[in-house]
């Protein structure tokens, strides 16, 4: 790398014409892939508790969702290039690949690529990605330790239907010449099989958006456009009824929708930009803002609370440490409150029910300020 900073004979090449990612060669240079690949980082960076229970799912392991450490990956790594077609009188040319996710959970290593068709080719591209990794990932070492290799555990998320795809894609991994060779398989999801409920019932939460990709490639039939809709709505409904029982974080619940509505008003363009289709992703969207707002209501409404509790130690302290601005002024004022009706002889019963607070508050206050024995 130092001779490429000093000559400048070394450069980066953008992988733009092959394709990467989610990307297939049918969608490459088109606008499809760009917005699909988008979606997908974003969403599955959406809460991990999701992300761990479609690795367990998949693999049949069994990460606790909420102790587990997850950590997001790098997805960009270069490969080195020589070749007399791209390159004049020996120079190295560097390609750059991006792979769609890649985390750890504790320390295992899992990479997820999403294909839209079924490219034949992704099989090496993942090949391709999990070099890239391992090779980032090596540290440099004395010669009397072991350097060692470490790829991560492929997953591949096929979403068109491709009966020639395996659900285990079989790679052996050998040095010319032994006869000993390393296993490193590729494990399939095929999205086609799975509805909405089965998507549901196996806590796939985040795949649930992707569920309308097999209406990107119908005819658009008055048959195609009535399964769409009511697609569109049992997500929605679902995703509405996942969050208020608690199964899903607000911001998750949010993302998908968000989602969904994209995939959704992709397809419609496909056919023709359907007004029906459109005013169920209309709903869809006012539901999330609906969602949001409430969420952000009750985000303010916490805020209140809390600040009101840290204001009451600043009207005790005067000042001392700074609360939340309305929390403030509240606590001020209702110590002042407190004070003033005790002076009148209220007990502290009578005090919490006229200002709507708790005995336990109002004891505390007086404790602190000196006007109550502890």
């Amino acid at each position: 790398m130092d001779n490429a900073e000093n000559t400048g004979r070394n450069y980066i090449e953008s992988d733009t014409e092959q394709p990467t990612g989610t990307e297939t060669a049918n969608e490459a240079g088109g606008t499809e892939r760009p917005q699909y690949d988008e979606t997908i980082k974003y969403l599955f960076s959406s809460e991990k508790q999701a992300l761990i229970k479609l690795i367990n799912k998949t693999f049949g392991t069994a990460y606790d969702p909420d102790t587990t450490m997850l950590i997001e990956l790098k997805t960009e790594f270069i490969n080195p290039i020589s070749n007399s077609e791209e390159s004049t009188g020996g120079e190295f040319r560097f390609k750059k690949i991006i792979a769609d996710i890649m985390i750890s959970l504790d320390g295992d290593i899992y990479h997820i690529e999403i294909e839209t068709d079924g490219d034949q080719s992704i099989a090496i591209r993942i090949i391709g990605y999990g070099f890239g990794y391992a090779m980032s990932a090596i540290r440099n070492k004395d010669f009397d330790e072991d350097i060692i290799v470490e790829l991560p555990n492929p997953i591949l998320i096929q979403i068109d239907r491709s009966d020639k795809l395996p659900d285990i894609i079989p790679i052996q991994l050998k040095v010319s010449g032994s006869n000993d060779s390393l296993s490193y398989n590729i494990t399939v999801l095929k999205l086609w099989n799975y509805t909405i409920d089965r998507l549901l019932n196996d806590e796939l939460y985040l795949l649930l958006p992707f569920a309308l990709m097999r209406y990107r490639k119908r005819a658009g039939t008055p048959e195609d456009i009535e399964e769409l809709k009511a697609s569109i709505r049992q997500i929605r409904e679902s995703i509405t009824r996942l969050y208020e029982e608690g199964q899903i974080s607000a911001y998750l619940a949010t993302n998908l929708m968000d989602a969904t509505s994209k995939i959704a008003r992709i397809i419609n363009a496909i056919y023709s930009n359907n007004q029906e289709i459109g005013r169920e992703v209309e709903t869809m969207e006012t539901t999330r803002t609906l969602m949001a707002q409430q969420i952000a209501e009750l985000s303010r409404n916490e805020g209140r609370a809390e600040g009101r509790t840290e204001g009451i130690t600043v009207g005790i302290t005067v000042g001392r440490n700074e609360g939340r601005a309305v929390g403030r002024d509240e606590g001020r004022t209702e110590v002042m409150h407190i004070i003033k009706l005790h002076m009148q002889q209220r007990t502290p019963y009578e005090i919490a029910e006229r200002l709507g607070i708790s005995v336990a508050d109002v004891e505390s206050t007086l404790v602190e300020v000196g006007m109550l024995d502890n």
